[in-house]
């Protein structure tokens, strides 16, 4: 019996029993192999209900106690471990709260069981899927990895699947819970679907990503001196593979930047010391081969042999014998199919060429140890340490740049493929020249001698058709090993760049030449968003906002002189113009004023686009082209601008003839904003979106689903982030969305208005950063700090809670007579409202505030719902520091420091003002001013360079007192903040390098560990625990 087939109630008891089998005493049901016989023991017995559910409660207090989340103003998930379990844990409890239908789904494309939910559509992938053996493959090798990659997945599913049980009511229905190894199958399944696929008309999954932008800038290339780093993947945003922001850390790993959907690792980001992007790339890293199982033909010169099999009979049996069953949702009930899983000498069997079967061979198919890789590279600290973790080749494909603070760059072609020949044989050798006989002797050389014209010359192997699998021509001669891939360290030029790219053009002058390399070694395009990347970096230094802003470029390079074609052509035939449909000639107009932008404002680029929509459709018919194809179809139509000929000529005016048409008829004027009919969709909302596939503008936003009078956006940016790495280093991101995809969440689509507008929001990474900037914190053991000064309140609890701190303007009760406040009101909201919570208060007063001789007549109250103001017993003054310290039993409440209203200054001190030369404006105190609600947390603040999040700073230890120095410190107000549904400006400036020149010579590599992180090498500690 399925689980999905189960009653509700059963597939909750069941996920909850999975959940206490793995979270119990830390135990691996990998290693003990008792989950299946425990499922079917739950769905056999309910009795075990109440039984189960008891036990639920307090299985995952130990992990709790380990793990906490703090989610930023925009949702992000800061997760924080003090185990790469425990962080596992609570990333994916995180993870299931934003996205668990998403990610169920993904994992369930990846084990071939998306069909039940979905019906028919995915019939095809779930057969590929069953064929690849995703599922199969993970669940054999989950026991045989190393314990990290087991804690990890077993930590993801456990917390995911605690979010499950307690959430019964946000669950779909088909929903079965989540088990270790589907992590696992869904990173395999994802990489494998960027190896190319030789056999025409077979179903295969399109490629997670076709392009991506990633660039690194030395400092010797930026104003500030500091090294940059470019991170944008992209995708479908209908895609089982979708990005999602994360900052997760533990004992040696403090990692920054997106994930997919359902993985326990960051993929791309940065860490305090380095960051590295990954985009597609094209190398050859898969073969189809035509299998013969073994079976030769007949010599028919030997008689009386046995009878072979038949080969149709036995492909039949084996079909037959390797059947698995898959479910398809129907109108009229589930119906469930079967499909051959065969595996063949070169791999599994995925389709056939002329009746005969095909294997599959794919470099890092049996491979499972890209999470490790992964946690390898978040670990390092320097160039060394992230080339032994590339060496462990893990990863099948990608270009890979990678940028830290010491000043290096580097790229590497990134490839797991085989050495194979170029041709069927060497080239022909010339014959060696005939002996001249001795005088008087006969000319003894033999007279049939061919003469080398008639030697058979080499034929070229095609790798991109189905090879013959009994030929030992075509096998592959052992995997190319990492160090010997194309890679680029610190190049004279200052810059990197793979945005749709080869390997010997991802700067200038590389030193790599392509005609060292065989010629089935890569088919990259070398695309105009790279040409154009390469031209802006070459151009000058580069700032940190420089950086940002061309993540957002808008020129259409491809429109260039394919419009100057089109402008000449139409000058040439003024006739065919002039007697055509009468909004052809303002379409011309249009786009001779045209500046080339893809903005939202530019009616040009609607009207280049539909001239290139038309142009390369006729195009893609006339030839039999791929119309689901259009960057190759683009590609084709290049060379044949350049070769200009007269039915070429005659199809560019007629597209724009087509066009001029589609305007008029799809938007009633030949003058439309680009912005109003390109747009992107989230839920109710709906946003015009510059940017373009059309012209190849760098900002990637597909142009090409027409549907209700506009083109809708299906696929673009996935992630965009970029880092600085200098003294501190600082980070801005966005994703196309928000962070959570409930659609009643306040982060569904906070994030559309960043990519509308093209902007982005700056991250948080120092952990008191993070923990300012909360809107939630979820543990056990929780560190929030009140803006604007440097205390922090530490909440304690046997039971996991979600807690938040709001800045008061108002308290909830007058404060008891002649008492002022000294702070702003300080509230603590959490749930459940019934968990005990103990409160550990660590606030300063601000010396501007009071004088230090009267800080002993202040003190620290609290008030709520079942108490007025109360003094807090056993209070600590540490007047060093300016700090009072209290513990509250009773708490969370409203708390703030209050005194004598005598001893409160009447107006802030100044630094640097001359006394008895007041300020022109008085500055209202605490108690007096009516706080601006953007300070609230949920908001977005725009921190200027000093306010920077810096990954250097360590703060203090719970029930420690922050230290200050002597002399007295003004804590300025904090600036304006705007609203969390108006994102922040760019305007955030990196501080100029004051280390001088960074090194350019990568550190050795280090001793290879057993992925076991030493706690002493991490940047920042635990936020919340001694």
């Amino acid at each position: 019996m399925r689980i999905s087939h189960a009653s509700p109630r059963m597939r909750t008891i069941n996920v909850m029993l999975w959940h206490w089998i793995q979270a119990k005493e830390g135990m691996s049901f990998v290693r003990n192999g008792r989950l299946m016989r425990v499922c079917r023991f739950c769905l056999a017995l309910p009795l075990w209900a109440s039984a189960a559910f008891a036990q639920y409660g307090g299985d995952t207090a130990p992990l709790w106690a380990q793990a906490s989340i703090y989610r930023d103003e925009w949702g992000v998930p800061h997760v924080y471990g003090e185990t790469p379990r425990a962080m596992a844990f609570a990333f994916g409890y995180a993870q299931a709260e934003d996205h668990l239908e998403a990610m169920l789904m993904a994992y369930r494309v990846a084990g071939g069981r998306a069909a039940e939910v979905l019906g028919e559509a995915l019939a095809p992938s779930d057969e590929f899927a069953l064929k690849m053996a995703h599922a199969d493959m993970a669940q054999r090798a989950l026991a045989t990895l190393d314990p990290l990659t087991i804690d990890l997945c077993e930590g993801f599913a456990v917390g995911a699947n605690a979010w499950i049980v307690e959430h019964p009511d946000r669950v779909p229905a088909w929903c079965d819970g989540v088990r270790p190894h589907d992590p696992l199958a869904l990173i395999h399944c994802y990489l494998m679907s960027f190896a190319p696929f030789d056999l025409p008309n077979a179903w295969r999954r399109d490629p997670p990503s076709l392009s991506g932008n990633a660039w690194a800038i030395a400092p010797s290339k930026t104003e500030s001196g500091e090294t940059l780093l470019a991170i944008n993947p992209h995708t479908h945003y209908d895609s089982p593979f979708r990005w999602y922001e994360a900052h997760l850390n533990c004992p040696g790993i403090n990692m920054a930047g997106a994930t997919l959907f359902g993985l326990p690792v960051i993929l791309q980001g940065h860490n305090e010391a380095l960051g590295w992007a990954l985009t597609p790339n094209q190398p050859d890293f898969a073969d189809v081969y035509v299998e013969s199982f073994g079976m030769q033909k007949r010599d028919p010169r030997i008689l009386n042999l046995p009878p072979m099999p038949d080969e149709e009979r036995l492909l039949q049996e084996l079909a037959l014998a390797t059947a698995r069953p898959y479910y398809v949702h129907t109108p009229h009930g589930a119906d469930m199919r079967s499909v051959s899983c065969m595996t063949g000498p070169h791999g599994p069997i995925v389709g056939a060429d002329k009746g005969h079967p095909c294997g599959y061979l794919v470099g890092g198919y049996e491979d499972f140890g890209a999470i490790a890789q992964l946690m390898e590279m978040a670990h390092a600290q320097n160039l060394g340490e992230f080339l032994a973790a590339l060496a462990m080749h893990q990863l099948p494909c990608f270009h890979i740049v990678y940028a830290d603070r010491e000043g290096n760059i580097f790229y590497r072609y990134n490839a797991k493929m085989g050495d194979k020949p170029v041709a069927d044989g060497p080239p022909p050798e010339p014959p060696p020249p005939p002996k001249e006989p001795e005088p008087g002797m006969p000319n003894l050389a033999p007279p049939d001698r061919p003469p080398a014209s008639k030697q058979r010359e080499p034929a070229i192997i095609d790798w991109t058709a189905p090879l013959d699998g009994a030929n030992p021509l075509f096998r592959w001669q052992g995997i190319i090993p990492p160090d010997a891939l194309p890679s680029l360290a610190n190049p004279p030029s200052g810059y990197l760049q793979a945005c749709g790219t080869p390997p010997w053009a991802v700067t200038d002058g590389t030193g790599l030449d392509p005609a060292q390399l065989p010629g089935w070694f890569s088919r990259d395009r070398d695309s105009l968003r790279a040409q154009r990347v390469r031209r802006l970096l070459a151009m000058g230094k580069r700032s940190f906002r420089d950086c940002q802003a061309m993540l957002y470029d808008v020129v259409a390079p491809g429109a260039g002189d394919t419009v100057r074609r089109l402008i000449q052509l139409a000058d040439q035939r003024a006739d065919f113009v002039n007697n055509a449909h009468p909004d052809l000639a303002a379409g011309i107009d249009l786009l001779r004023s045209w500046n080339g932008l893809a903005d939202t404002a530019s009616t040009g680029m609607t009207f280049y686009h539909a001239w290139w929509t038309s142009l390369r459709r006729h195009f893609q018919q006339m030839n039999g082209m791929d119309v689901r194809a259009p960057w190759q179809a683009d590609d084709a139509l290049m060379t044949a601008f350049q070769e200009n000929s007269e039915p070429f000529q005659e199809a560019i005016m007629n597209a724009a003839l087509d066009a001029a048409r589609t305007m008029r008829n799809e938007f009633d004027s030949v003058s439309a904003p680009w912005g109003s009919v390109h747009t992107l969709t989230r839920g109710a909302r709906e946003a015009g979106l510059a940017g373009a596939t059309s012209g190849e503008p760098i900002f990637v936003a597909s142009d090409t689903a027409f549907d209700a009078k506009k083109w809708r956006v299906t696929y673009g940016y996935g992630f965009a982030m970029a880092v600085s790495f200098g003294e501190k280093t600082s980070a801005v991101s966005m994703v196309p969305f928000g962070s959570s995809e409930d659609p009643k969440s306040p982060h569904f689509a906070d994030q559309l208005d960043l990519m509308a507008e093209r902007r982005f929001k700056v991250t948080r990474f120092a952990l008191e950063d993070v923990q300012r900037h909360a809107t939630s914190a979820r543990g056990r053991s929780l560190c929030l700090r009140p803006k604007g000064t440097g205390g922090q309140i530490v909440l304690t609890s046997e039971v996991p809670i979600e807690a938040r701190l709001n800045a008061l303007s108002e308290p909830p009760a007058s404060p008891p007579e002649g008492l002022v406040p000294f702070t702003v009101y300080m509230e603590i909201e959490k749930a459940p409202k019934a968990s005990p919570v103990h409160a550990r208060l660590e606030i300063p007063v601000s010396p501007v505030l009071c004088a230090r001789e009267n800080l002993p007549s202040l003190a620290l109250y609290a008030c709520d719902a079942r108490r007025d103001w109360v003094r807090l017993p056993a209070q600590t003054l540490d007047t060093e520091s300016r700090t009072f310290t209290a513990d509250d039993e009773q708490g969370p409440a409203v708390y703030a420091i209050l005194g004598p209203s005598e001893f409160r200054a009447t107006r802030l001190a100044i630094p640097g003002e001359t006394p008895g030369n007041p300020p022109s404006e008085p500055v209202q105190l605490p108690g007096e001013m009516s706080l601006d609600p953007s300070n609230q947390p949920g908001n977005a603040p725009i921190p200027d360079e000093t306010t920077a999040a810096s990954t250097e700073s360590n703060p203090p230890m719970r029930g420690v007192p922050p230290k200050h120095s002597k002399a007295p410190i003004v804590i300025p107000q904090e600036a304006q903040q705007p609203k969390a549904d108006t994102p922040p400006k760019l305007e955030f400036v990196p501080p100029p390098n004051q280390q001088g020149k960074p090194q350019a010579n990568p550190s050795p590599p280090s001793p290879k560990r057993n992925y076991r992180f030493d706690g002493s090498k991490s940047k920042q500690r635990f936020p919340d625990r001694l």
